[in-house]
This record gives C-alpha cells, sequence and structure tokens, in this order.
C-alpha cells in the first residue's frame, strides 16, 4: 500500500497511517484505516475506497465508505467492499484508499494509498493464493539483465531483491510481479524497512535473516528467515516460510524435508540474459528437488 500524503492544516509530524484488509472472500472483504503518532484525543478518520482497476482488465468501479470506529488512542476507520477483486500476479486489482483525518469539522490531513487485496497465506507445507496451492519461481533480480517488469509479468516469475525501493514496488504492484523483499541493515533499519515494503500490493513475503519479534507484525505480510542449506540449527519460530540458499542439491533437500516451515529454495546463478533463461534454470532446479522434496518455490 503506497502512500502520498495531501497534508491540510497542522498534521502530527509523526502521523502515520496503515492501510490494510482484514477478512477477505469472494463475498466481502474488510479494509481498515489506522492512524497513529501524536493525535488529538477527538482526531477520527474518514475516507473512501474506489476502484477496482487493473492494466489488465475492465471492471465496474465503486465506492466505499470509509466508517470511524470511534476514539481511540490510534483512531481506526473501516470499509466493505463488496465481491472484491484480489490482487494476484496474473490480475494485480488495485484499490485506491482516500484517507481524511479530522477534528470536529477541521481536516488535518489526507492521504491517498494504493492497496491490493492479496490473498496469500500459508497451509502446512504449501503456500496458497486465493485458496489454491501455489509454487512459486523466480530470481533474483540482479542476477537478471533484463529489466522490464512486463517481461517479469508475462514469464509468471516472482523477483527477489534487496532492499526494493518504492518506485519498483510501486510497477511491481500495476504490473503484476510478486516480489519476496529481501532485507538487510542493522535491527532499526530493517524494522523500517518492514514498515514500508508491507504498504506495497507487490509485496507478499519479507525475508530477514533474523527479528526478534518486538515491533508490531506488519498486517498482510508473510514474513520468511533466511538460511543456508548446511545450517542444522531450527527456523526461527516467528518465521512463516524459509528461504533456503545455496548448498548442494542434497544439502537443500535435506533442509527442506526437516523445516517446519514451507521452504522457498534458491541455487545461486546467473548472470542471466533473460528472465526465460532464469525460469528454465528454475526448472532445472525443481527437477533436481521435486523428486526428493517437496519446496514451494524454486529460485535463481
Amino acid at each position: 500500500m503506497s502512500k502520498s500524503p495531501d497534508v491540510a492544516g497542522a498534521a502530527p509530524a509523526d502521523l502515520a497511517v496503515r492501510v490494510f484488509f482484514g477478512d477477505a472472500s469472494p463475498a466481502a472483504a474488510n479494509v481498515y484505516a489506522q492512524a497513529s503518532g501524536d493525535l488529538p484525543p477527538d482526531a477520527r478518520l474518514t475516507g473512501s475506497v474506489g476502484g477496482p482497476t487493473c492494466a489488465y482488465a475492465r471492471t465496474l468501479a465503486a465506492t466505499m465508505p470509509l466508517r470511524d470506529r470511534g476514539p481511540g488512542p490510534t483512531p481506526l476507520a473501516e470499509a466493505i467492499v463488496p465481491d472484491p477483486c484480489f490482487w494476484t500476479p496474473e490480475l494485480p486489482y488495485l484499490y485506491q484508499v482516500d484517507v481524511e483525518l479530522r477534528r470536529g469539522e477541521q481536516l488535518i490531513a489526507r492521504q491517498r494509498h494504493l492497496l491490493g487485496i492479496r490473498p496469500l497465506a500459508v497451509r502446512g507445507s504449501d503456500l496458497r493464493l486465493a485458496g489454491t496451492r501455489w509454487v512459486l519461481r523466480g530470481a533474483m533480480r540482479d542476477a537478471v539483465d533484463e529489466r522490464p517488469l512486463a517481461a517479469w509479468h508475462a514469464a509468471g516469475a516472482a523477483m527477489l531483491v534487496t532492499n526494493p525501493d518504492d518506485a519498483l514496488c510501486d510497477e511491481a504492484s500495476r504490473v503484476g510481479v510478486l516480489v519476496i523483499a529481501r532485507l538487510s541493515g542493522d535491527r532499526a533499519s530493517c524494522e523500517q524497512e518492514l514498515a514500508r515494503v508491507a504498504r506495497w500490493p507487490a509485496v507478499g513475503v519479507a525475508v530477514l535473516d533474523e527479528w526478534d519479534g518486538q515491533a508490531p507484525r506488519p498486517r498482510n505480510l508473510l514474513l520468511a528467515q533466511r538460511r543456508d542449506a548446511t545450517d542444522n540449527e531450527p527456523v526461527a519460530p516467528w518465521a512463516d516460510l524459509a528461504l533456503c540458499e545455496g548448498g548442494s542439491a542434497d544439502d537443500l533437500i535435506r533442509f527442506v524435508r526437516e523445516c517446519r516451515v514451507p521452504c522457498l529454495t534458491r541455487r545461486r546463478g546467473g548472470p542471466y540474459e533473460s528472465i526465460q533463461e532464469a525460469r528454465r534454470a528454475c526448472d532445472l532446479l525443481q527437477r533436481d528437488l521435486a523428486p526428493h522434496a517437496d519446496p514451494c518455490g524454486f529460485f535463481v
């Protein structure tokens, strides 16, 4: 979810607005906006959710009101989106969320966010997208010389990228490329990056080496722990997934078999002249691993 603030009045310097979705089914989805910071006790949120739009499909757009949920330390507003269109790489449906922070009739701040209702979840050893088992295939962005995201979309390839910037996340959200954000840096910078990338519809997984779990867990985002295939330590309790990198095919197979959570596997390689060439390398990795283990993703 992205934001483009349009501030009116004396907005708090530490104002932060998060937009996220809760329960979501083909019948309806609950969308929320929540504000935090040094806010007046009588501050409230209003606004609207509009859409959906999609680069590859025509849709009948509608506007749903955001209704204030009452006073509290972090004002909260909710909208019900009937018959939601989900964000998937094939059809990246997007909603526009306009949020207003008010004190009485005074407009304090206005922000616009991009929302994708992305039904990505973990079940057992599988990744599920809209309830269907989903096996990812993709590459590190730096390993592929070809840059247009349209080529990644056409190849059905997910993108593994270290600290993706907002421009990349915005384009991937609109074009339809799932981004797996590998976050680097110290604990404080990783927490800031985690909050930033969680706003974007395209970012479905954030990969960390370690996380103490003290920071608020981001909504609508899976967390993965990055591990070397030769590492014998168990995956941390906070991890929804593991990203297992390097080592031999035997090392990768052993790690996947022993891991308590679904595993994305990566064989380091490249550079590749095109994403199609990288996808063929993913197929070779799958050929080596699939008869002996059941990863939920293959990356190069």
